[in-house]
């Protein structure tokens, strides 16, 4: 059995193209879309439009797009204060034991 490479899908090359021309600070437009891509306006105004209404892509005017920021999921935190000064704080799995310093000249 032969490993074929996988094609990918318009919408993959569509927003790659987007990533592209973003991460090169060029414009994206439909029209510079459709001179990089080949893709007819119409497909891709299509492609744009479910990237928009999936939150992968903004609209920052009519007719120019840059990718979503995507940030990773929050983590918990909790900061507890003891009696002796000592602080607890803990950043997901992490724990710290923050111990007062103080300088005395």
């Amino acid at each position: 059995m032969t490993d074929v490479p996988i094609k990918p899908t318009t919408g993959q090359i569509i927003f790659e193209a987007i990533q592209d021309l973003h991460s090169a600070e060029q414009v994206v437009t439909r029209e510079t879309l459709r001179k990089v891509t080949g893709f007819k306006i119409g497909l891709i105004d299509d492609h744009v439009r479910s990237l928009v209404d999936g939150g992968k892509l903004n609209r920052v005017v009519n007719g120019v797009f840059v990718p979503a920021i995507v940030r990773p999921p929050a983590r918990a935190i909790s900061t507890t204060f003891l009696a002796d000064g000592l602080v607890k704080l803990e950043v997901g799995d992490e724990c710290l034991d923050l111990i007062p310093f103080a300088l005395h000249w």
